[in-house]
């Protein structure tokens, strides 16, 4: 087992749990601007949110190939089979580092889907008020990768 991958690897699971912990807190701030309709504000907060999206793609690719290196595949069963060869210690603390970034990643998706419901909501309330027809799509948004 290659210790370089492996520190690398958990090195990894902090660094996106540090990014996950700003986007929550972005998301949060997200849906506050869309509460208030403050879309001048809102640019900014989604460029810097999908700046720490690509960061999070990043450092995922680069967790893939840690595995790929020690041999393992790269996907949730490959860091699961890490974690289980990993001595006592190192085991107890990857388990819980990967434990909290399935749940941050949770909550940035129920944040997301929040944030899709409060627009939709809005947009039906616009459509009702003006008369305009209702369109369920959303224009595409590019996401940089």
């Amino acid at each position: 087992m290659s210790i370089n991958s492996v520190k690398g690897f958990i090195a990894s699971l902090r660094d996106d749990l540090a990014n996950l912990n700003q986007l929550i807190y972005a998301q949060e701030k997200q849906y506050e601007l869309l509460s208030r309709r403050e879309s001048s504000q809102l640019t900014h907060l989604n460029q810097d949110i999908l700046a720490t999206l690509e960061t999070l793609r990043r450092s995922n690719e680069h967790r893939e190939q840690y595995l790929q290196e020690l041999g393992l595949t790269p996907d949730k069963a490959g860091a699961q089979h890490l974690k289980e060869r990993l001595p006592s210690p190192l085991k107890e603390a990857t388990a819980r580092l990967l434990e909290e970034l399935a749940m941050k990643s949770s909550v940035c998706s129920m944040m997301n889907e929040r944030a899709g419901r409060l627009l939709a909501n809005q947009r039906q309330l616009l459509n009702r008020l003006t008369g305009a027809p209702s369109q369920q799509d959303y224009p595409q948004f590019p996401i940089p990768r």
